[in-house]
């Protein structure tokens, strides 16, 4: 431990009552203090912070601004936004076997919580931001917010894409269901129609052989009449031949 990291140190306990008196910090507060405490205490200055290979020691020392991030590899910034892009366009979205009906309702759902998610963690950065921190800790947050900005814009550019994409899925869905409502009127017509054309020739059907009866009758009087004039001329032709003799 450097001098001047001994003299802070004789500083803050000499007094011990100066927190007290100040009430319950805010956690914005209480966190910049343990980062600055634990950054200190690992015998890192900020010239040494600042380097880009420091990063990753940054990051594990920050508070719970990040914690609700996707899991992963790497750069979590970066891993979220991955997975964010992922999510999105279809290649880890696990609602992909899913309903068509449904897959509009979930996919929304999603990036409304991602979009939420990411202003919450934004929030909790503006917080710590307000409080007391040093030099480099408001370097590092004001990094993190303008990362956490550019993620919350990109999400927000992906969802508007994805409504409008879902939007225009709808409208072919609305028209495609009104064609469809109009070909079944059209065909409930055609079928009305062949129903009144069968009701129709049905009746000519029975009218015909009403018809039919009443010519087998009229030509079975004819054939009597017939039957009785032959014989009325044959009994005719004997009483003739009978007068001559």
């Amino acid at each position: 431990m450097s001098s001047q990291q001994k003299r802070s140190h004789e500083a803050d306990c000499s007094q011990p009552n100066k927190r007290q008196d100040m009430g319950p910090p805010k956690s914005g507060q209480e966190d910049s203090s343990v980062l600055s405490e634990e950054l200190l205490s690992n015998g890192r200055d900020e010239s040494q912070l600042l380097g880009h290979n420091q990063w990753p020691s940054i990051y594990s020392q920050m508070p719970s601004a990040f914690s609700q991030m996707p899991s992963g590899q790497g750069d979590p910034l970066r891993q979220g936004e991955i997975s964010s892009n992922e999510m999105i366009s279809g290649a880890s979205n696990p609602f992909s076997e899913i309903a068509p009906e449904d897959e509009v309702s979930n996919r929304l759902d999603v990036l409304r919580a991602d979009h939420e998610r990411l202003r919450a963690d934004h929030d909790q950065l503006k917080l710590l931001v307000a409080g007391p921190s040093s030099p480099l800790e408001k370097s590092v947050i004001a990094d993190l917010i303008e990362r956490v900005q550019a993620l919350e814009r990109e999400s927000k550019r992906d969802l508007l894409a994805e409504n409008e994409r879902l939007s225009q899925q709808v409208e072919a869905i609305t028209a495609s269901r009104d064609q469809a409502e109009a070909e079944t009127a059209q065909l409930r017509r055609e079928v009305n129609a062949a129903t009144v054309s069968r009701d129709q020739a049905v009746t000519e059907a029975e009218q015909l052989r009403d018809d039919n009866r009443r010519l087998e009758m009229t030509v079975a009087t004819k054939v009597m009449e017939l039957a009785n004039l032959r014989s009325e001329k044959e009994q005719l032709a004997r009483s003739l031949h009978n007068t001559k003799r």
